[in-house]
């Protein structure tokens, strides 16, 4: 469960491009922020722990993102420029992950008769004869589903309109 963002924190933080957390304390000046193992900052107010991208999108839009998740577009949670974030659903946040396929391209992989298979949730695009036709397929669907967010096979889409 996700803490909810206290309108106070607005008067000991504010946002600092400078900063590695991207933000720092407004009396001392000084930078604020814990670098987790993950990669994410966390800052501490109150004796709470609260995640710093969280706060960053508290403080410049004056809305506490509840139980939406802040996405980071390039993937590296350690950049908390307001460029960078954006309101997002789980699934949004889960579609712009790294895949880890032996294909190397997300939601294709090869079947049993030696051809190349396009899923997205569950649902079977079809079958293809290169590796490069499938993920183009998912990379269509996946622009349907997930808009802005959807996490593409970037080498093959440049022929996907």
């Amino acid at each position: 469960m996700k803490l909810t963002i206290p309108q106070s924190i607005a008067e000991v933080f504010t946002i600092d491009e400078l900063s590695p957390s991207g933000l720092s304390y407004i009396k001392s000046g000084k930078y604020a922020g814990t670098r987790r193992k993950t990669g994410s900052w966390q800052i501490s107010y109150n004796r709470k722990l609260f995640l710093a991208h969280r706060v960053i999108w508290f403080l410049q839009t004056n809305v506490d993102p509840l139980e939406k998740e802040i996405d980071h577009i390039d993937r590296n949670p350690s950049n908390n420029k307001l460029e960078n974030l954006r309101l997002a659903t789980r699934a949004q946040n889960c579609m712009n992950t790294h895949t880890y396929s032996t294909s190397g391209y997300r939601g294709v992989y090869k079947n049993h008769i030696n051809r190349w298979v396009a899923r997205i949730k569950g649902k079977n695009l079809g079958s293809f004869l290169s590796k490069e036709e499938a993920a183009i397929a998912f990379d269509k669907a996946a622009k349907e589903l997930y808009g802005n967010f959807a996490s593409l096979n970037q080498a093959t889409t440049k022929s996907v309109t």
